[in-house]
C-alpha cells in the first residue's frame, strides 16, 4: 500500500510503518481494476486527487531509448541513414507506448483506503499529464530565450542592425505569418470549445489537419521573409541567430505536427471525446506555445524597425 506522509522522518514518527505498508492498511492495498494503478496527488500537500491506471510491462520504452540513442549517435558521423532509421523506431515506439495511455473512464469512484475515493480519470490542470507540458514548455522556453538574448546582444555590440547589406524582413510577408499563426491557434480555440459540445471524431480531425496546415503556412512565411531580405545563415551573426530561431520554430512545427497527427488517430479510434480528452488538451498546449514562440520571433525580426 502506499501510506500518508505527514512528516519528515515518517519512520522515526512511525517505526510500525514499513510493516503497515506491507500489511495493505494504507491507501491503495490491492488493484482496484485488476490493472496497474498509482494514486497521483495535489502538488503542495500530496492530497489524492485520482487513480491513474498505468501502461503494463512493454519493452517499448526500452526500444525508444535505444531508439534515441542511435538518432544522436548517428547525427555526429554523419550517418543520416542510421540516424533516420533510429527515429523512426524511437517514434513508432513512443506512439505505440503512449496508446495504452488514458483509457476510457469508467465513471465510478473507487475505495483506495483511508475513507478516500477517487475516480480513475481527470482532465484539465489535474491532470498530471497537463502539468508535464507545462514544464516541458518552460524548459523549451529556457532554451528559446537564450536564442533572442544572443540575437540582442549581438544587436547592442554592432553599429548597425541589421549590418549591410543585409534588409530588415519584407513587413507585408511577415504579418501574413502571424495572421497565420493567429489563425492556427484559432483553430483549436474553436476545435476546444466544440469538443465540450461532443464534437464528431470527423470534425475533430478536419480541424487538427487544418490547424497543422495553417502552421506550416507561417512557417514558409517566415522563410520567405527572411530569403527576400536577402539573409543568409553563413556570413553574420545577424543572419546565423535569426535562422537558428527560424530553424527552432520550424523543429516546433514538426513536433506540433506529430501530436497533431497522433492526436487525429486516436479522434478516429474514438479515444477523444468530451471526458476522455488529456491527448487533446496537451497537444492544444504545445500548439499554442508553438504559435507564441512564432510571434516573438516576429517581433525579434521587426524589433529594429521598430527602434
Amino acid at each position: 500500500s502506499i501510506p500518508h506522509i505527514t512528516s519528515r522522518e515518517p519512520l522515526w514518527d512511525n517505526p510500525a510503518l514499513r510493516q503497515e505498508v506491507d500489511d495493505g492498511r494504507h491507501y491503495l492495498p490491492g488493484t482496484m481494476l485488476g490493472e496497474r494503478e498509482t494514486i497521483v496527488t495535489s502538488a503542495i500537500d500530496a492530497r489524492p486527487e485520482y487513480l491513474l491506471r498505468l501502461p503494463g510491462s512493454s519493452w517499448l520504452p526500452v526500444l525508444a531509448g535505444l531508439g534515441t540513442a542511435a538518432f544522436f549517435l548517428s547525427l555526429t558521423v554523419k550517418a543520416f541513414v542510421a540516424s533516420a532509421i533510429g527515429a523512426i523506431i524511437a517514434l513508432v515506439s513512443i506512439f505505440k507506448w503512449l496508446w495504452q495511455s488514458e483509457p476510457a473512464p469508467t465513471n465510478r469512484l473507487y475505495d483506495v483506503g483511508g475513507g478516500v475515493k477517487l475516480p480513475d480519470h481527470i482532465v484539465g490542470r489535474r491532470s498530471h499529464s497537463w502539468w508535464a507540458t507545462v514544464v516541458l514548455m518552460l524548459v523549451d522556453g529556457t532554451i528559446f530565450s537564450c536564442l533572442l538574448f544572443a540575437y540582442f546582444y549581438f544587436w547592442t555590440v554592432s553599429a548597425r542592425w541589421p549590418p549591410p547589406p543585409f534588409d530588415l524582413p519584407d513587413g507585408v510577408t511577415s504579418i501574413a505569418a502571424a495572421i497565420a499563426w493567429v489563425a492556427s491557434a484559432g483553430v483549436f480555440f474553436v476545435a476546444h470549445r466544440w469538443l465540450r459540445d461532443s464534437l464528431g471524431r470527423g470534425s475533430l480531425v478536419a480541424l487538427l489537419i487544418a490547424a497543422t496546415v495553417l502552421a506550416w503556412t507561417a512557417l514558409a512565411f517566415h522563410f520567405m521573409a527572411l530569403s527576400d531580405a536577402n539573409v543568409r545563415p553563413d556570413q553574420h551573426a545577424y543572419g546565423a541567430v535569426l535562422y537558428t530561431m527560424l530553424a527552432w520554430q520550424g523543429l516546433h512545427v514538426v513536433l506540433a505536427t506529430l501530436m497533431g497527427g497522433y492526436t487525429a488517430a486516436r479522434a478516429l479510434a474514438g479515444m477523444i471525446d468530451a471526458m476522455r480528452r488529456n491527448t487533446f488538451d496537451n497537444t492544444q498546449l504545445m500548439a499554442y506555445y508553438t504559435v507564441a514562440q512564432g510571434l516573438v520571433v516576429l517581433l525579434a525580426m521587426h524589433a529594429p524597425r521598430m527602434s
